[in-house]
């Protein structure tokens, strides 16, 4: 008796065994199918341009893909977005792809040469994705991005696209305005109680963030008009070419800021979707 209980044990037991094996090589081959064509894609969670051009990354590809075996799937990571996104690509494991703008390498290695000094051959660019419009939103008071000099102008965090793009153009303008860095949210609501003089976002035209501004709010586009202006041309605007180029914002982005048939001058920066070489 004690012999049959024991056999029983031992069946029950190769039995188990034999299950638990089978569950492993499944697992083991869902995980393999899971990674085999998953791409992640690195964007900035503050930008609404780069969160909608992911979802239309996304749409595109899986949708082309969804009736083949072995269709690609696309993943976006949210990130802090500037700089990081840049860093992430180079040394974050499980980084594919990312967006970033056109003069982010360039400024990750001035700032660090000797550990960034090949950023452009292990970071490569695979296409433009769309323009991002520098937006100098202040008061009405302020004709041109040079009234600015002095005054408190707000642009954005640290290592963002935006702090980066605003403090190459200032710097080559030679306008030497003092910095704020709050978040847009609060930044607007300082410039509309007159606590800062203005406040800049780079994104493809028209962000969420302005086009509800009117009028009425006291505020206006700065124009930016060293690229359009030939007496403002100078070596060091000739260097900003290098990096961004001429646009406009108009009554089509923002109507309620902008006349019908106006165009305000601005620069803007193109964004790029980038992989690591």
């Amino acid at each position: 008796m004690v012999l049959m209980i024991n056999s029983s044990i031992s069946l029950a037991d190769e039995k188990r065994g034999l299950n638990n094996n089978v569950n492993t090589v499944t697992l083991n081959s869902a995980r393999k199918a899971i990674n085999k064509n998953t791409v992640t894609l690195v964007i900035d969670a503050g930008s609404d341009t780069q969160v909608h051009i992911a979802k239309d990354i996304v749409d595109v590809i899986e949708g082309e893909n969804q009736t083949t075996r072995d269709h690609i799937r696309i993943l976006p990571i949210l990130s802090k977005g500037g700089a990081q996104n840049a860093l992430d690509i180079m040394f974050l494991n499980g980084v594919d792809l990312g967006i970033i703008q056109t003069d982010i390498l360039a400024h990750l290695r001035g700032q660090n040469w000797s550990l960034y000094n090949n950023i452009f051959s292990k970071i490569k660019f695979i296409t433009k994705l769309y323009h991002a419009e520098w937006h100098v939103i202040g008061n009405k008071k302020y004709k041109n991005i040079r009234d600015l000099k002095g005054r408190l102008v707000n642009i954005s965090a640290a290592n963002s696209g935006t702090n980066i793009m605003s403090r190459n153009i200032f710097e080559l303008l030679g306008v030497k305005t003092k910095y704020t860095t709050y978040n847009n949210e609060v930044a607007l609501e300082k410039l509309k109680r007159g606590e800062i003089d203005a406040m800049i976002m780079v994104g493809g035209a028209p962000l969420n963030k302005l086009s509800g501004l009117t009028k009425e709010d006291g505020l206006h586009f700065i124009p930016a008009t060293f690229f359009f202006d030939s007496s403002e041309k100078t070596p060091l605007v000739n260097v900003l070419e290098h990096f961004y180029f001429p646009s406009y914002l108009s009554h089509e982005h923002y109507p309620g800021l902008i006349e019908k048939g106006s165009k305000v001058p601005t620069v803007a920066n193109g964004v790029m979707l980038a992989v690591y070489n």
